[in-house]
């Protein structure tokens, strides 16, 4: 029983532990079905949440496009109502406009009229092709540059601020005919004015149109053959001055062009411009202006084109408004001269001579003789040779004054006073242009204006001529110094000189041009208390001067120069302005100036060109040359 018990209860554990693995494995695989099942059912939640945003989306949408509709239509309403608007105000101007239509009509169709019958005559005005259109603003100051310097003790300081308008419009009828002039407005008129006849230290004064520098003098001097006054500047003057007014007319024959004639006051270039100088640039206030027939002609041409450069000219001048070309003075007469110039490739020469007649002819400060057959001739050559070239230019005058007015005859010992081939002048120049560099040019000059004896009253054996003040050297020594001396607005008198220059381009927009210069007095018995009282001789030596030239090109049209100048002075120079200072009774004798060692000048210029004949620009006109109305370098 024991073992069968025994065996049952085996059997028993048997079907147990059966039933627990099974039951274990149901549990199992129960769970795993579990697990199988989970990941379906959140697939299907995510869907669910997908669903419902996109359904809460489209419902946003829908609510924005709806507002944005409603705001389109408001804005709709909003234009709509300003159009009409808009409409109301244009029917409100038409009516305005119908209510004064018929004066406004009639204004209107008048400045039509009025324009289209001007416009043709507008179309023709343009600059003039002869000389350049500009504004000028320059700044001087002065330190010992005139006799006032040698008195012991005393400063001679002069500060002073001009400006200038030159215009020089024209009237182009055709290209054979035309009329052009030049406009001096505000001559140098001085910055407020100076109310007295000295260029002085005065400023912020009451302005005065009246107040004009004339260009060289710097103080008042007097002319020893009349004892007048010479004023540095001109206290009355016309704001507009019609400074010339001519016409240029080609003149056809069967279709060709044989020559030209220029009719009425026109300025005069010649050569190199030591004695004819228009007198038309920005470094400029004096120039020579003649009222002028003039024919021009290249009768050559017509038989062989290759001669048109050989020009041949007849002129005439009036001498009774304008100024002889011998010295400037007035006179009622005329003068008739004859020119020819050659114009090539590498070279040019010409040459004129003129008759001058003059009655009333004014020697000296309103006494008067009469010009009677006296010639002025002239040479003049510039040669090219690659880069080299030489010009040269000689004038020389000579003939005699009649009829002398009283007291001249008794003054000068005759009724006559003989002027002497011996008045000539000269300038001769030559010039390097570098290959590209910094250095735009090398040049040299020498120039010579013979002086007169000042013991020989009754004769000039120099002086008759001197060098136009136009022609620039310098900007202080013969620019101011000698004319104040000398009591004459000249610049080169009784002189000569020897200068080299060159000028460097330092930057695209900035030049320096350098000079140096060496001058001596031609006739040493120079000056003259009166008449007939000679001063002592003076050295010969005038002195060194120093110079230099900073321009700077600010733009297109418009430049600015600082210019300085010192003198080192000479012997001469020294016994010069002793002598003027005693004349001028500012020192009881001659041995007791004290004149200056080293007088300078600073000297700052705003240049504006209206027009396009100066394209370039470093300070000074010396390389601006024409010859009988020929540019060159401008």
């Amino acid at each position: 029983m024991a073992h069968i018990y025994t065996r049952l209860e085996h059997l028993r554990m048997k079907v147990i532990l059966i039933l627990a693995v099974g039951l274990l494995l149901i549990i199992t695989i129960c769970d795993r079905s579990s697990e199988a099942q989970t990941p379906k059912q959140e697939i299907e939640a995510l869907k669910e949440q997908v669903q419902e945003i996109q359904k809460q989306n489209q419902k946003m949408i829908e609510e924005i496009q709806k507002r944005s509709q409603t705001q389109i239509e408001e804005l709709r309403r909003k234009i709509e109502g300003l159009e009409a608007s808009r409409e109301a105000d244009k029917e409100k101007i038409k009516d305005l406009e119908t209510e004064k239509g018929v004066d406004e009509k009639t204004l209107e169709d008048f400045v039509t009229r009025k324009l289209d019958s001007l416009s043709p005559l507008l179309r023709k005005i343009k600059f003039n092709t002869d000389f350049p259109s500009y504004y000028r603003t320059r700044g001087f100051v002065f330190k010992d540059a005139t006799f006032a310097g040698a008195v012991p003790g005393q400063d001679d300081d002069i500060f002073f601020v001009d400006s200038r308008l030159l215009l020089s419009p024209m009237i182009e009828i055709s290209d054979n005919l035309s009329l052009r002039s030049q406009f001096d407005i505000a001559k140098n008129i001085i910055w407020g004015g100076l109310g007295d006849a000295s260029v002085s230290g005065k400023f912020f004064e009451a302005p005065s149109p009246g107040d004009s520098f004339r260009g060289s003098i710097l103080r008042e001097v007097t002319d020893t053959f009349t004892g007048e006054i010479l004023s540095p500047v001109n206290t009355d003057i016309d704001l507009v001055d019609i400074r010339s007014l001519y016409m240029v007319a080609g003149i056809p024959i069967g279709g060709i062009k044989v020559g030209e004639l220029w009719v009425g006051r026109q300025p005069f270039d010649w050569g190199l411009g030591i004695l004819n100088n228009a007198g038309s640039m920005p470094d400029q206030d004096f120039g020579s202006i003649v009222d002028r027939f003039e024919f021009d002609t290249t009768p050559f041409a017509l038989m062989d084109k290759r001669w048109e450069n050989l020009l041949f000219s007849v002129v005439i001048d009036r001498l009774s408004q304008g100024r002889t070309i011998a010295n400037g003075a007035d006179g009622k007469g005329w003068e008739v001269g004859f020119g020819s110039l050659y114009q090539g490739e590498s070279l040019e020469l010409g040459g004129y001579v003129f008759l001058v007649n003059q009655n009333g002819f004014d020697v000296s400060s309103g006494l008067t003789g009469d010009l009677d057959n006296t010639v002025n001739w002239s040479l003049y050559t510039k040669y090219k040779f690659d880069r080299f070239f030489a010009t040269f230019e000689f004038q020389d005058l000579f003939g005699k004054v009649n009829n002398l007015e009283e007291p001249l005859p008794v003054i000068v010992g005759s009724d006559a006073i003989d002027i002497s081939p011996e008045n000539f002048l000269l300038a001769a120049r030559v010039g390097y242009e570098p290959t590209p560099s910094f250095i735009d040019l090398i040049l040299a000059e020498f120039g010579w204006a013979s002086g007169d004896d000042a013991k020989t009253p009754d004769r000039l054996e120099g002086s008759a001529i001197f060098f136009n003040n136009a022609y620039t050297v310098d900007n202080l020594l013969f620019k101011h110094m000698i004319p104040n001396i000398y009591a004459v607005e000249g610049s080169v008198i009784n002189s000569g000189y020897i200068r080299t220059w060159t000028t460097m381009k330092l930057l695209d927009p900035l030049y320096f041009t350098p000079q140096v210069l060496f001058a001596w007095v031609d006739e040493s018995d120079a000056l003259s208390l009166d008449p007939v009282t000679p001063l002592p001789k003076v050295n010969r030596f005038l002195g060194t001067e120093l110079e230099g030239t900073l321009t700077w090109k600010i733009l297109d049209h418009l430049w600015f120069d600082l210019i300085g100048s010192v003198v080192i002075a000479g012997d001469g120079l020294d016994d010069l302005l002793s002598q003027r200072a005693f004349i001028e009774g500012v020192v009881p004798s001659i041995g007791a100036a004290d004149p200056p060692k080293a007088p300078f000048a600073i000297q700052g210029r705003f240049v504006f060109t209206l027009d396009s004949i100066i394209r370039t620009w470093t300070g000074s006109s010396s390389l601006k040359q024409r010859a009988w109305f020929h540019e060159e370098q401008l």
